[in-house]
């Protein structure tokens, strides 16, 4: 297939009117307002608990939040991959979404039951332990299912339950003072509280969409572990791009300057939000396509508006850095200033990337998902090595922006001599 055969179909003016950047502005003021509330949150907990309650309720949330992580395998993408290629598998995937998620509580009830034989080895311990554990299977569902309205494009749906969940908890949360119920038990299982309602929620509003009994399915089972386990690998990795800067900084250059890069990085993830939703709400629409040209075609209206905007968004970011650091995080930050014209290039080439990313999810997860953020890593690392004992933290911002880009370059080359050369991937 020629690439340059496509044909120009759409304009900016179209795209901009489109139901697609409709639902992207919608998911991403929804996600500002989540870190919003989140922070609220986060200080709420802390007044009401103090620092020992709050170093309680912490631990709690990591366990949940590893739980979730480690039991995921990439399904609630596979979910959405599938249910977007084919509605009417709806009813299976639910099906295996909920197995999956009792499958999850039965492994934390072992893991609950060991650590009442070795309590010694457990975090936290009683009533708090018990909510954490069980915060495992019912944040699982809560992804799972999110993840097939999603797929179904149900987008506003999802955007709805997040938002009001995450709301409901800071007022839950919020009245446990004048209650006076002040513990990190209760306030845990408040939060707990929203997310069952977030997963009930979700499976009502996918009611109407089933064309079939919900049943469960052992061959889709692992038809969706082998596509949702490359995508927990790449994914793994490309967090890992960015994120083992900050260790490898404090091992070759210590704390202070981990301090100032730390900053810089918070910066980049917030750039990066916007990047992630439009691939949030592009791979179910590229995955439905019915055929790889018209994928690549929704992928290149996507780009056209994309590329243009996205390095005048970074000069934008640039010049306003420095005065937004200082406000933010007061003059003993101002040297961070330093590494954010070096990381940017970075925050544009994953960007444009994250697009490509999921066009080559959407063709049925080939190999290269992984592989490329394998590389980056590699190069990252090994990168950093060089630079970051000579440079300090400035050294990491360059090393991150060289793997973004290879990974870019490394995609745009498969894109072109490979994905399509036979019309699949």
């Amino acid at each position: 297939m020629d690439l340059r055969a496509v044909p120009r179909t759409s304009t900016l003016r179209s795209f901009l009117s489109s139901q697609f950047i409709r639902q992207v502005a919608e998911t991403y003021f929804t996600r500002i307002f989540v870190v919003a509330l989140g922070f609220v949150n986060s200080i709420l907990v802390t007044r009401i608990l103090g620092p020992e309650g709050r170093g309680m309720f912490a631990v709690a949330n990591t366990v949940a939040a590893m739980g979730v992580q480690l039991g995921n395998l990439g399904l609630q993408s596979s979910n959405t991959y599938y249910v977007a290629r084919e509605p009417q598998t709806l009813p299976v995937l639910l099906g295996n979404s909920l197995v999956v998620s009792a499958g999850c509580g039965v492994t934390t009830l072992a893991a609950f039951l060991l650590l009442q034989v070795r309590p010694d080895i457990a975090p936290i311990g009683g009533l708090l332990l018990a909510l954490a554990f069980l915060a495992v299977p019912t944040g699982l569902a809560s992804l799972l299912l999110q993840n097939l309205l999603i797929g179904t494009q149900q987008i506003h749906a999802y955007n709805v339950i997040d938002l009001t969940t995450r709301v409901l908890a800071v007022v839950l949360v919020a009245a446990t003072l004048p209650l006076g119920v002040v513990s990190p038990e209760a306030l845990f299982a408040l939060v707990l509280a929203t997310v069952v309602l977030g997963s009930i929620w979700s499976f009502v509003r996918l009611q109407p969409l089933l064309t079939g009994p919900i049943r469960w399915s052992m061959s889709t089972l692992r038809s969706g572990l082998h596509y949702g386990l490359r995508t927990y690998a790449g994914s793994l990795f490309v967090f890992l791009v960015l994120k083992s800067d900050i260790v490898l900084v404090k091992y070759l250059r210590g704390a202070e300057e981990t301090g100032y890069y730390s900053v810089t990085v918070g910066l980049a993830d917030i750039l990066l939000m916007l990047p992630t939703v439009v691939g949030t709400v592009l791979f179910p629409r590229l995955s439905a396509a019915p055929d790889d040209a018209e994928r690549w075609r929704l992928a290149r209206r996507v780009l056209r508006v994309m590329v243009p905007v996205t390095p005048v968004a970074l000069l934008v970011t640039f010049f306003a850095a420095g005065p937004l650091i200082h406000l933010a995080y007061g003059a003993a930050f101002d040297p961070s200033t330093a590494a954010v014209g070096w990381l940017l290039p970075g925050v544009g080439f994953y960007a444009i990337n994250t697009v490509l990313m999921n066009l080559f999810a959407s063709c049925g997860m080939p190999l290269i998902v992984v592989y490329l953020p394998l590389i980056a890593l590699l190069v990252n690392v090994v990168v950093n090595l060089l630079l970051v004992p000579a440079m300090g933290f400035v050294g990491a911002s360059i090393s991150s922006s060289l793997a973004y880009g290879l990974m870019l370059v490394m995609s745009v080359l498969y894109v072109r001599f490979r994905l399509f050369r036979n019309g699949h991937a």
